[in-house]
């Protein structure tokens, strides 16, 4: 059995032989990330992999804090040692964790001009209204965004993926 070694990168994931994860790919020459699920070589589909979703590293990096942390804390509630996001290379997650990476990076995908104000607000309301999620929500959107997509691969311009962006880009709400 293949596992990730501990100069790895892992959220959650540790079996790379059999089991079903995401993996978060850093290409410094391109300066994309991608969101790559992949089923394992147990999976019975004819395609075992798939980019589910790409961003530019300056998106990513605008999210990268805060899904270190909620994950961070949600593995230290399940006695799992802590992850982090190798700066280079390939990060493996559990393929739950992953699903909600995903939903997260299906809503930034359509933020536009990184570095300006309202890319900046639209990607602080995005984190915060994901942060408000539930889990079994994070996972049911994901779980639509993939069944409703083109055969599951990258489809940036699904109405399910948008729809997801307008409804995570939305102003919070204010505590009472």
């Amino acid at each position: 059995m293949a596992t990730a070694s501990s100069s790895q990168a892992v959220f959650g994931f540790y079996d790379l032989a059999s089991n079903h994860h995401f993996a978060i790919s850093l290409d410094n020459k391109s300066d994309t990330v991608e969101l790559t699920e992949d089923y394992g070589p147990r999976s019975s589909l004819v395609v075992s992999k798939y980019i589910r979703v790409s961003l530019t590293r300056d998106i990513f990096n605008m999210i990268e804090s805060v899904v270190k942390l909620e994950f961070n804390k949600r593995l230290k509630a399940e006695h799992q040692s802590p992850g982090a996001f190798n700066k280079k290379g390939v990060t493996y997650i559990d393929r739950m964790l992953g699903k909600e990476l995903a939903t997260l990076m299906f809503a930034v995908e359509h933020v536009t001009g990184s570095g300006s104000i309202d890319a900046v607000r639209d990607i602080d309301n995005i984190c915060k209204n994901w942060l408000n999620l539930d889990t079994c929500n994070r996972w049911w959107y994901y779980s639509q965004a993939s069944a409703f997509g083109s055969a599951g691969q990258y489809d940036k311009d699904s109405n399910i993926r948008k729809g997801i962006y307008l409804m995570l880009s939305a102003r919070p709400k204010q505590a009472q």
